[in-house]
């Protein structure tokens, strides 16, 4: 038997879960996208949002087009994607409410309609990293492990008694956009386990309790970096990381992005411009360097 549910959620991590539910066989009453706070997640990235060029590829899911790509994947499972005004009246009757990328406190008046069924989808290892940002945390205090956390939705946030957990070694050169992708795959996968299950399990969680504040938005400045070493470090964890893409058996990122596009002899793209004027970029080997368009010098 398994469980009819519904998905609750309202950024990038969002959509590659319920695509990776979808793409699993499973098919929720509907997916629900919050308001309109959310809608401008990576605004000021240097691809306009749902942008589809060459040189995004396959990195366009994390620059914003997400959205598209779920409502094309929910299409062709015939799945509705509801959204505008108030998500929580927009969730159809159902079981089990699962939460993936909701980045607001969900009223008890809604979780108590679940009970225990009310599911939160974290990608850390709790209680370690709870909070926001999670993923970011884990590069920052140099975590040698990742993963996913399912629990029982409580007032508290990322407190409810664990259900579901998965973890996958996390190596140096992990992305905050991969280690997402990863926790997604994983997450999709607790929830698939636990609509089967005839009671929720109750597992203990990995790591030492702790909780995190949001990060700054300077917390990934790479200006006064002492080495490469360390702009590698930074790199991984800014946001404009979600905007990376590759060239030449390169991974270049955008790091501040320009009213127009300009010609830089320093990195051809496709269609030979750079939608930047500061780049890092870093080789299959790990060597790592930062430019600059000579336009916009130092």
């Amino acid at each position: 038997m398994t469980r009819d549910f519904v998905i609750l959620g309202g950024i990038s991590l969002t959509g590659r879960f319920a695509a990776e539910v979808l793409r699993r066989g499973h098919r929720p009453r509907a997916i629900v996208l919050g308001g309109d706070d959310l809608d401008n997640e990576f605004e000021g990235l240097s691809a306009p949002v749902g942008e589809h060029s060459a040189w995004w590829t396959g990195h366009a899911f994390m620059a914003g087009a997400w959205r598209e790509q779920l409502h094309a994947a929910a299409r062709e499972a015939g799945v509705p994607v509801l959204s505008g005004g108030d998500p929580y009246a927009l969730l159809p009757a159902s079981e089990v409410l699962i939460v993936a990328g909701f980045s607001r406190r969900i009223p008890r008046s809604v979780t108590q309609r679940y009970g225990d069924w009310a599911l939160n989808v974290h990608p850390s290892l709790l209680p370690g990293f709870g909070g926001p940002q999670p993923e970011i945390q884990t590069i920052l205090h140099e975590q040698r492990e990742a993963g996913v956390s399912v629990h029982t939705i409580i007032e508290q946030f990322d407190a409810g008694t664990l259900r579901a957990q998965r973890s996958f070694p996390l190596h140096d050169d992990l992305t905050v956009g991969e280690i997402e992708a990863r926790a997604a795959v994983l997450g999709a996968e607790c929830i698939e386990a636990l609509l089967s299950a005839p009671r929720l399990p109750v597992v203990a969680g990995a790591g030492q309790p702790s909780y995190f504040k949001a990060l700054p938005a300077d917390a990934g400045n790479l200006a006064n970096c002492r080495s490469l070493a360390h702009a590698s470090k930074l790199l991984r964890l800014r946001p404009e990381v979600y905007a990376y893409f590759e060239h030449a058996g390169s991974t270049v990122y955008p790091l501040v992005a320009d009213t127009r596009a300009c010609r830089s002899p320093a990195l051809s793209l496709p269609d030979g411009t750079l939608h930047c004027h500061e780049w890092v970029e870093r080789t299959r080997e790990g060597g790592v360097s930062h430019h600059r368009c000579a336009s916009h010098p130092a």
